[in-house]
């Protein structure tokens, strides 16, 4: 039987030995999960055999139930196996993953996983509780410290675009400053109010605070006439960078050419920090016309599949959960989500707020 070590707001021990570092992407590092969750997180391998699984999560609260789910907020992560783990290790591992997860009162779990690892293959028929889909498509560029080769790289649209920006404003990183990072809040949550988006997807206090306090992420702005009119924050990382956080003024025409020179001056800081690229990430929808996305792609990089994994660790709380809350809300009927009981007034409370799931447990299981 597998051996799992789990660790709480760290790695366990024996990562290193199973994997070595330095890291294949920033949302596997432990400082950058700290940022993102604080010490709410929970890291979990797998070991048997000669081979081993890795994973790490943050579980949520589902309102006052004593049940718990995992969505993560942001990032490309998911479970990572040592090289050749054979299918039959991956099943063992995935299933006792899972007792686990029942044990902790976890009852499902939505898995972003890494586009560029591709770390869904080896796990992909390994467990009858996951179901794979390709969410949509994300968006990548290479990036170059010279200004040359990188704006050679761009179709010339988007050159002209950022040189348009770049003459009408002064895009440069900024200092978080309590003032600043203020500005920058301010931006974001005009830009939220105009996508209509939730709760749960706005930039909550305690995570706001850990960017501004970690070196990692840096604010990229544009300021014009000593107004931000633009401005991104970026995660710096020596193997992908990626742009996290955007928002802009609501005049197009104030904002002009600003976002296509704050990604030109991320891709520049990104290269002089050891990046070789920049994950821009997709858009707001899985629509062919979706605006967002066709900014992003207009750098002209590449476009990489984004899968998301669905695994149920507790069939019968699901359906339960799915039950009461579809009795609760019509919307939660109509929805074709994973988690869509979630969607239901009694449930909401607690979504994608990181919190240790119910046992603290550091050993050897």
């Amino acid at each position: 039987m597998p051996r799992i070590h789990v660790e709480h707001g760290a790695h366990p021990s024996t990562l290193r030995q199973w994997f070595p570092a330095p890291e294949p992407d920033p949302f596997f590092d432990a400082a950058v999960l700290t940022a993102l969750y604080g010490s709410s997180w929970t890291s979990v391998i797998i070991e048997e055999g000669g081979h081993a699984l890795r994973h790490a999560f943050a579980a949520s609260a589902i309102a006052e139930t004593g049940l718990f789910d995992i969505e993560p907020l942001v990032g490309y992560a998911g479970p990572l196996s040592t090289p050749h783990a054979p299918r039959e290790f991956l099943v063992e591992a995935l299933r006792g993953y899972g007792r686990y997860c029942r044990e902790q009162g976890i009852v499902a779990e939505l898995i972003r996983f890494n586009p560029l690892l591709e770390n869904d293959l080896p796990v992909a028929d390994a467990s009858r509780e996951l179901r794979l889909h390709t969410a949509r498509r994300v968006a990548y560029i290479d990036v170059h410290e010279s200004d040359a080769i990188r704006f050679s790289s761009y179709p010339r649209e988007t050159r002209n675009m950022v040189r348009t920006g770049r003459r009408s404003c002064h895009v440069a990183p900024l200092e978080k400053d309590p003032g600043t990072w203020q500005r920058f809040r301010r931006l974001h949550e005009l830009t939220m109010d105009a996508t209509g988006a939730t709760p749960e997807w706005r930039l909550a206090d305690d995570l706001a605070e850990r960017l501004r306090n970690d070196a990692r992420f840096v604010l990229v702005g544009a300021l014009r006439g000593g107004e931000l009119v633009s401005a991104a924050v970026v995660l710096m990382h020596d193997t992908t960078s990626y742009y996290l956080l955007s928002a802009s003024v609501r005049d197009p025409a104030a904002r002009r050419g600003a976002n296509n020179a704050i990604i030109d001056e991320i891709a520049k800081r990104a290269a002089a920090a050891g990046s070789q690229r920049l994950g821009l990430g997709g858009g707001l929808s899985d629509t062919p016309g979706d605006a967002l996305f066709q900014f992003k792609c207009s750098f002209g990089g590449q476009t990489r599949p984004f899968r998301v994994g669905f695994l149920v660790h507790d069939q019968a709380s699901l359906a339960a959960l799915v039950r009461a809350a579809e009795q609760d809300s019509n919307i939660v009927r109509g929805s074709r989500l994973f988690l869509r009981y979630r969607l239901a007034p009694a449930f909401v409370r607690g979504r994608m707020v990181p919190r240790r799931a119910r046992a603290a447990t550091r050993s050897t299981l």
